[in-house]
């Protein structure tokens, strides 16, 4: 709604649409607000996270003890950590396609030197600790 001022210059009402934004995002607000309490909380979703981080880097530092003691080589050691990585985040894919994947991230990852290299160092700091 415009209101024409005396002085010639023209305004736009601001109370309307501003009342209107904070209602409906106060609202949303809200209905989030329940459903995170009914799922558990923030604090349950962290825990879930900490739970599945502490997984993997479990199998991980498995993986990593496993390749000290066996004296595997480089490739190897790649091999089996793109094997758990992928294990971990796709735990519902299986058969030939997953052992192709796990294959060519592993020739990706040994193609580049450098992060070949520190892949293999991190893997040996991980036996060690």
């Amino acid at each position: 709604m415009r209101v024409r001022r005396s002085s010639g210059s023209v305004r736009g009402s601001k109370a309307g649409g501003a009342s209107k934004a904070k209602g409906a995002k106060g609202a949303a607000g809200a209905a989030f607000a329940q459903m995170v309490a009914r799922a558990g909380g923030a604090d349950s979703t962290e825990a879930m996270a900490r739970n599945v981080r502490s997984a993997l880097l479990e199998e991980l530092m498995g993986v990593a003890q496993e390749l000290a003691e066996s004296g595997a080589d480089r490739r190897e050691g790649t091999k089996k950590f793109v094997s758990a990585v992928i294990r971990d985040r796709f735990k519902n894919l299986k058969g030939k396609g997953v052992s192709r994947v796990e294959e060519s991230v592993t020739d990706l990852i040994e193609r580049d030197e450098n992060l070949a290299a520190r892949l293999h160092s991190q893997l040996q700091k991980l036996a060690k600790s």
